[in-house]
């Protein structure tokens, strides 16, 4: 599974390294091909009272990050019946709640292996949660020292969008996310250590 960490030697932007990575981890785990767009705050406001969120956290005494898929279960439903070979009765909505929940699981762990990889600082991971409408109330908070980066993955028949929220703490410089290194020696046994 150390495939699913992006290979390239750097990425110019931090933004640029988690839609990358967003967009590998995607065609790798559900064996489909997407495209990447860079979205506005106001869509995710205006789209997320009727989908579901996946959310997960990293932290570190430097930084936390929140990443965010947001989704429709009814759009996922004919897509993983296709995907896992299971008859339409069969996919529920806590299933596709199940897979949103392990894309954003992957999405973290890579990314993880990144930052300590770049930072030599210890990172810790949430396990992934499922929330409905929670963002855009979510939204009205705005911290100091923190990014925001909002992006829609799209495939033929769906879309999810994606959200990223990195916040320094104790004066991490926020120029060091830029030009990491993704190319390192990685171990089968990597991917699974967090």
């Amino acid at each position: 599974m150390d495939n699913l960490l992006i290979n390239e030697e750097n990425y110019k932007t931090f933004y640029e390294t988690c839609t990358d990575l967003s967009k590998k981890v995607f065609e790798d785990y559900t064996s489909c091909n997407a495209n990447i767009e860079e979205i506005d705050r106001e869509l995710i406001i205006k789209s997320v009272l009727k989908n579901q969120m996946s959310f997960i956290l990293l932290s570190c005494s430097d930084y936390n990050i929140i990443f965010k898929s947001m989704f429709s279960i009814s759009s996922l439903k004919d897509k993983l019946a296709s995907f896992m070979s299971l008859p339409m009765d069969k996919v529920t909505d806590s299933l596709v709640n199940d897979y949103m929940n392990e894309y954003c699981n992957l999405f973290a762990g890579n990314l993880k292996k990144i930052l300590q990889f770049n930072f030599k600082s210890d990172v810790g991971i949430s396990i992934p949660l499922i929330s409905s409408g929670f963002e855009a109330f979510y939204f009205g908070i705005s911290k100091r020292n923190t990014i925001y980066f909002y992006w829609k993955i799209q495939e033929s028949t769906f879309d999810i969008i994606c959200s990223l929220e990195f916040e320094s703490l104790k004066g991490f410089e926020l120029i060091q996310l830029n030009e990491l290194n993704t190319e390192f020696e990685k171990k089968e046994s990597d991917f699974f250590d967090f």
